[in-house]
This record gives C-alpha cells, structure tokens and sequence, in this order.
C-alpha cells in the first residue's frame, strides 16, 4: 500500500495532472529509454502502489514525460511543476548527412 506522500502518490497525481492513462505513460517512458517494447500498464500500477520502484533510467523518463521536477517527484520535496529543479537529460539523435547534401550517420548530443 502506499504512502499518504509517497512515490505513488505523487506519480498517481503527476500522472493524472498530464491526463495520461498507466498503458499511455508506459510507452512513453519506454519510447523516452528507447525501450523495444512499451512497459505494461501493470508496471505502472505497481508503481503507483509501491510494490516495485522504477529504475533511474525510469524515473528520469518519468519525469520529463511527465514535466515534473526529479526531485519532487523522487521525494516529495520541492515544487512539482518548478521549472529550475528539473533535471535536464541529455538526448541522443542520430542524423545521416553525406558530402552530397544527402543524410549520413552522426550523433548529436543536446539538452
């Protein structure tokens, strides 16, 4: 059972506030990870319960999905919704560019 101020709690109510569905969030976070797969809504659900912890690759995609502060949403400190707590991840995206003006594989790194 969770917390009255819990993880659960707190992604129950961030998840509610961005008027996602658990399957919904699921894909995202895995789609944000580049997970093969989306992460079952049961996932979730055991989340929001506190029956398992999502992992930090997890978490991190969580909150940005979800737009709310890692700090929050990890401890409850702090504002939800305080756009200079939140962390800023690093995304990689890869671009094809050749000589001829044409795409080829390069990395870029931004935040």
């Amino acid at each position: 059972m969770s917390e009255p101020d819990g993880f659960g709690v707190r992604l129950r109510q961030a998840r509610d506030k961005a008027r996602l569905t658990q399957p919904t969030l699921g894909k995202a976070v895995a789609e944000r990870i580049g997970r093969g797969k989306p992460l079952s809504a049961s996932a979730v659900q055991q989340w929001e319960a506190e029956k398992t912890q999502p992992g930090i690759e997890e978490l991190v995609a969580i909150s940005v999905v979800l737009s709310v502060s890692f700090d929050w949403l990890l401890t409850g400190k702090g504002d939800a919704d305080d756009a200079d707590d939140r962390l800023k991840v690093r995304k990689r995206e890869k671009r094809e560019y050749f000589p001829d003006g044409a795409l080829k594989s390069e990395e870029i790194e931004f935040a």
